[in-house]
């Protein structure tokens, strides 16, 4: 059976929805404006910037070719917002990268959830969750590397931190010496240790493949028609 297609929707509420795009760039900015100077402020102003386009990938229903124009304008204005407030162009385009990265793979994730037969907000909160567990990894790669054997273990937490979007964007967008900030040296081990630091375009990149795939899987597999969360 095929997914049920998406009610067509008139003009002005088409309009309405790729103001969308506008929001993560106007979140940076504010919240640049809200938090201190420096390169710590402008991760922070960053990193809402990217969770709202991984929301904005994984709740966009992704049919046809508006969604995916919608969340590239996302990515771009983003990507003009940290230029003009960090006055950096090679920063602004790590972030671009990453951005683009992440929307797309909460896309692609959240549309081969629906493929599969999951209702569409289960399929774009696990999708979100996904993205944003990757984006802390930082916290979380030490506990459960040192639960494998020892000749694993640093391969394990490099591999955590080369898929860690945020702190890609710490390091090459904001320049923030993410592993040696008073608030992740003092209680993450790793980060006095021999790992490097991800870089903002292969992480960027590997979530763009990632989004792709996901993408194109759900495009031949068969439809499964499935109804929103029943009413209680």
């Amino acid at each position: 059976m095929t997914e049920a297609a998406p009610s067509r929707e008139p003009p002005i509420a088409r309009r309405l929805q790729d103001l969308i795009a506008v929001l993560p760039a106007g979140a940076l900015v504010v919240t640049w404006a809200l938090t201190e100077a420096g390169a710590r402020g402008l991760f922070q102003a960053d990193v809402v910037g990217l969770a709202l386009v991984t929301s904005l990938g994984a709740f966009g229903r992704v049919a046809g070719w508006r969604p995916l124009v919608r969340l590239v304008a996302a990515a771009l204005l983003l990507t003009v917002g940290h230029g003009v407030v960090a006055g950096a162009l090679d920063g602004a385009l790590a972030l671009g990268c990453v951005a683009l990265g992440i929307g797309v793979a909460a896309a692609g994730l959240a549309t081969l959830g629906r493929a599969v037969g999951a209702a569409a907000s289960s399929s774009a909160v696990i999708a979100t969750a996904v993205l944003v567990t990757a984006m802390l990894g930082l916290s979380w790669a030490d506990p459960v590397g040192d639960e494998l054997p020892l000749g694993k273990r640093y391969a394990f937490k490099q591999a955590v931190l080369h898929l860690d979007a945020a702190t890609a964007v710490a390091y090459d967008a904001a320049k923030l010496d993410r592993f040696h900030d008073a608030s992740v040296y003092s209680r993450v081990k790793l980060a006095s240790g021999a790992v490097a630091p991800p870089e903002a375009i292969p992480t960027g990149l590997f979530w763009l493949v990632v989004g792709v795939l996901a993408l194109l899987i759900a495009r031949f597999l068969p439809r499964v028609r499935v109804s929103e969360e029943p009413a209680p």
